[in-house]
């Protein structure tokens, strides 16, 4: 039969139908799991706190959940023509300060965007880097930043707990 979980939104209720309790367990799960993102450098092997099987391995810069405001699908325009499929990451003033710190310390260096544990993105640090927020492009698809947009910011701002 099918499966009603309900989960709070502070002052409303979001309620799901899914089709059975294992389904409902994935969604209670993934809804109610913390979400994490973080900026990481990358550092030589046998340093890093996380390591990449693809991209190496990966040290905490102390830039955590916290520090992220907000994330906005936009226009990037480069000498190679606009581009819809990018998006800019805001961070709190606290951030911004952090990741002034991380560009200054780590020019010509690589840093990684950390979403739930997984990379999403990594950039070479140089000098135009000063910016108080992170402009990732090449997503595969305008719509793709919308909804990477929407669910971090959803992650960052939104907090589901099952109802009892």
């Amino acid at each position: 039969g099918k499966k009603v979980t309900k989960f709070s939104l502070d002052k409303g209720v979001l309620t799901a139908t899914v089709s059975d309790a294992e389904g409902a367990k994935l969604l209670s799960d993934g809804l109610t799991t913390p979400f994490t993102m973080e900026i990481m450098k990358l550092v030589e092997a046998g340093q890093g706190d996380i390591v990449s099987d693809k991209f190496g391995e990966f040290k905490e810069t102390g830039i955590v959940t916290k520090h992220f405001d907000w994330v906005l699908p936009t226009l990037l325009v480069t000498a190679e023509g606009a581009s819809p499929n990018s998006v800019l990451i805001k961070f709190t003033p606290e951030g911004q300060t952090l990741l002034k710190e991380v560009f200054a310390k780590n020019r010509g260096g690589v840093i990684g965007i950390f979403v739930r544990g997984q990379l999403m993105s990594k950039k070479l640090i140089d000098n135009k880097d000063k910016e108080p927020s992170i402009q990732i492009d090449g997503i595969p698809s305008e719509d793709l930043a919308k909804a990477f947009s929407d669910d971090v910011n959803v992650g960052l701002h939104v907090t589901f707990s099952p109802l009892q």
